[in-house]
């Protein structure tokens, strides 16, 4: 807040029972003057502005020295080299009264702190006026008396009684985006003979400005006169509610009163606005795993951007008397935009990328409206949030999903996704949904890496569940669904087999599995094969083969069903069985007419003459001859007796013919025939 001195009017300085003139103005106040003004007194104008921080926050004690800090460095007169139409323009800085008094005295030709009671509030400022405060307070178009009623109660600035719910920021004094009440100072009764007030923009502090505003005084929506602050107890006091701030970038702001009769008033001190946001409030953080962590706070309108900050060291390594929030002592892991989706009016923003579990680390969220006013000085301390802490807890850690496999007969193998910071796993086994134990794996290697585990100290054909969970020192993690696994032998492979001689049955054999053998000793069984012809029982056989010699006659079929079995003692654990089929198929042996061999399948015929044939079954079935092709080379016939089909062919001109020949006992045989010239 800054001050401009300007022309005292000769009116105003009878009032104040000062022997000024209408061409005097105020001289220049010389460093060393200003620097005597300074005092280390807590002024109203410096606990107004740090309350503002308090207001916000929690911390308190910090922005009060910070403020108070600002306003003793700030009591000194600044020289603007902009002229005022009345005169050289002086500018102060408000936020200390006493060095406001002082330059006030001196320009007076007096040397005393005159207007400083023992409280070091200003009371003689008969000759300023001006704007002395801008405020968020909640504004209703059609109830005036409510607007009034709270601008009363602003100006008390005893904080401690104030109301939020007055409010539309958790600041008191932010204005929340481009509205609220400009409170300005008159002399007593000056007021009176004001028709309206305008109210002047400028980018340069001490100039005039442009008039962007103006106010018609009897407009009682928008003008209010309101209870005079202790600090201008001889004043009279307005607000206005204005509604279309420059939201981007500050502004210096003046009033300027106008009379009935058209006259202008002097436009008074300005007052420097920073649009600004509210400060963040009603944060709070949850773990969501060993590694992450999510904060929520509520939506601002103001705010464009939203910065997230994670302080570098633990919650507890800092020390007693050190700055909490201060933001040198964070690293930004993030920015969530004001547009973004909320979820029940607040913003979100999951920290994927925490140090290390079970310890606190602070988290402070910084509202941006723009990247320029986010560097105005104490920008941090009245908006940025104030520090929470959060933790990242294996308590709410949990894998994704545990893999059981039988890698082998005599070994599971239990595999899953490392979580970050999760060094301990604590694993649950059940036998037959009985527990069983529970042991905790430490991890070896990087934490992320996929895991596994061999379990080799099980009994076969039994059910196994196992459950995994996060731990450490301090906290388990959620466990996952149980996963099932059973070792039995694998089913034998290669299972085939072989037709003998003499019709005496068949020979069965398979893959010999010599890792399972040795995989079944290890766990204390004894490893065997085992076979069942057709529907009869099960023979337990030592090799990885069986010689069935019974006696099978052509065209009959037999079933062998073969499996693999763990015993001990009476227990016997066996493999899924598998099965194979063997069928004695007839065979078809031609001759020669005379019964003697045939030195081929192929039959020989000359045109117009006769051959003759034989062919029998290994069944001794019933065989017949037929055409197998559409040729017509030859004419044939055929008969059966005394176990023979004799075959009797006739040549009609030469070429070449198919027939087949088929017995009842599933034996087939195509045969060629060539016919040939006489």
């Amino acid at each position: 807040n800054t001050v401009v001195l300007t022309t005292v009017s000769a009116e105003n300085a009878a009032a104040d029972n000062e022997a000024v003139t209408d061409k005097e103005t105020v001289t220049d106040a010389s460093a060393e003057d200003a620097e005597t003004a300074e005092t280390t007194d807590t002024t109203q104008a410096a606990v107004k502005d740090s309350d503002a921080s308090v207001a916000g926050g929690t911390a308190q004690a910090e922005a009060e020295d910070k403020d108070a800090a600002a306003a003793e460095n700030g009591g000194e007169a600044a020289l603007v080299s902009d002229q005022a139409a009345s005169g050289d323009v002086k500018t102060y800085d408000l936020s200390d009264p006493e060095g406001y008094a002082k330059a006030l005295a001196k320009a007076k030709g007096t040397d005393e702190l005159t207007g400083v009671n023992e409280e070091g509030n200003v009371d003689d400022l008969t000759n300023m006026y001006g704007i002395f405060d801008i405020t968020g307070l909640k504004y209703e178009k059609n109830n005036p008396a409510g607007n009034l009623t709270r601008l009363n109660r602003h100006v008390t600035y005893d904080y401690e009684s104030y109301s939020r719910a007055d409010y539309i920021h958790q600041n008191f004094l932010s204005v929340c985006g481009n509205a609220g009440y400009i409170l300005f100072s008159l002399p007593v009764g000056y007021g009176d003979k004001v028709a309206s007030f305008e109210l002047l923009e400028s980018s340069t502090e001490g100039s005039s400005g442009t008039v962007i505003a103006t106010f018609n005084k009897t407009n009682t929506k928008t003008v209010y006169k309101i209870n005079s602050p202790s600090f201008f107890s001889d004043k009279d006091c307005y607000a206005v509610y204005y509604n279309k701030f420059n939201t981007k970038k500050p502004f210096y702001y003046t009033i300027r009163p106008r009379e009935t009769g058209g006259a202008y008033g002097d436009s008074g001190y300005s007052y420097r606005y920073v649009p600004s946001p509210d400060m963040v409030s009603n944060v709070e953080t949850t773990s969501v795993s060993a590694s992450k962590v999510k904060i929520t706070w509520p939506h601002d309108n103001c705010v464009n951007t939203y910065e997230v900050y994670r302080s570098i060291k633990h919650v507890q390594d800092f020390t007693e008397d050190e700055n909490t929030s201060d933001l040198t002592k964070y690293e930004r892991i993030g920015t969530v935009s004001g547009s973004a989706t909320l979820k029940k009016g607040r913003h979100s923003f999951v920290d994927k990328k925490v140090p290390d579990a079970d310890n606190s680390f602070y988290y402070i969220i910084k509202p941006i409206i723009t990247p320029q006013l986010a560097q105005e000085e104490y920008y941090d301390i009245f908006f940025c949030s104030d520090p929470v802490a959060g933790q990242a807890s294996v308590s709410d850690a949990k894998v994704k999903a545990l893999n059981v496999n039988r890698a082998s007969l005599d070994k599971f193998k239990l595999s899953w996704k490392g979580l970050k910071n999760v060094k301990q796993y604590t694993i649950t086994r059940f036998k037959n949904n009985e527990y069983d134990y529970e042991f905790v794996y430490d991890i070896v290697k990087k934490d992320k890496a996929v895991h596994t585990y061999t379990d080799s100290d099980f009994n076969l054909g039994v059910n196994y569940y196992y459950t995994i969970r996060p731990t450490s020192d301090s906290a388990d993690g959620k466990k996952t669904k149980s996963a099932v696994v059973r070792s039995v032998p694998a089913s034998v492979s290669g299972l085939k087999t072989d037709k003998r001689g003499n019709n005496r049955g068949a020979y069965v054999s398979w893959t010999d599995n010599s890792s399972e053998r040795k995989a079944a000793e290890n766990l204390g069984y004894e490893y065997r094969y085992e076979i069942k012809i057709d529907n009869g029982d099960w023979i337990r056989v030592k090799s990885n083969g069986y010689d069935d010699t019974s006696s099978l006659s052509s065209g009959s079929k037999r079933t062998y069903t073969v499996r693999a079995a763990c015993i001990r003692g009476s227990k016997v654990v066996a493999s899924d069985e598998a099965t194979c089929t063997f069928k004695v198929s007839d065979s078809i042996t031609l001759k020669n007419g005379d019964g003697s061999d045939m030195s081929s399948d192929t039959m020989y015929v000359a045109v117009k003459n006769t051959s003759y044939y034989r062919a029998y079954s290994s069944s001794g079935s019933n065989m017949s001859i037929k055409r197998a092709d559409d040729n017509s080379n030859v004419e044939f016939s055929g008969y059966m007796r005394d176990g023979y089909l004799y075959i009797t062919l006739r040549g009609n001109r030469v070429g070449e013919q198919r027939v087949e020949i088929t017995s009842d006992g599933g034996g087939r045989k195509e045969v060629t025939i060539k016919v040939v010239s006489q």
